[in-house]
């Protein structure tokens, strides 16, 4: 069974085989015997501002940026290999706030935790106002 994992801002769903480090809008989860980690961070930083120019200012270069629909949220995800690491990221906006998400892995590992990243994302929401 999913756990959900909840901010002010967003909530997610995690296998319950993963774990979490962190608190708040600033959390890690990882598959103890996994090769990867997604780290999600929520901030303020956007506001207004074009989310893909910001994006692009604050990735570094030849990274590939797609619209993205992640769960309730939208935004932008981005792919880039640095040597022989794998990052995906997405830049999502929640309530007008900025939410960064990035996944990293071994270039050679980018199947293993692939459906599991997939899922994940797919489960961003807004949080419950009730909670957290």
């Amino acid at each position: 069974m999913p756990q959900i994992y909840q901010t002010k801002l967003w909530r997610l769903q995690i296998p319950d085989t993963w774990k979490v480090q962190g608190s708040g809008e600033h959390a890690m989860f990882f598959r103890p015997d996994g090769i990867g980690m997604f780290q999600v961070h929520g901030s303020d930083t956007v506001g207004r501002t074009d989310l893909l120019a910001y994006a692009r200012d604050h990735s570094p270069s030849g990274t590939k940026f797609t619209e993205a629909s992640c769960g309730q949220l939208r935004g932008f995800a981005g792919v880039r290999t640095d040597g022989s690491t794998l990052w995906r990221t997405w830049w999502l906006l929640c309530r007008g706030q900025l939410v960064y998400a990035a996944y990293e892995c071994a270039t050679k590992n980018r199947q293993e935790e692939s459906d599991e990243i997939d899922q994940i994302v797919q489960s961003f929401d807004e949080s419950d106002t009730k909670a957290a």
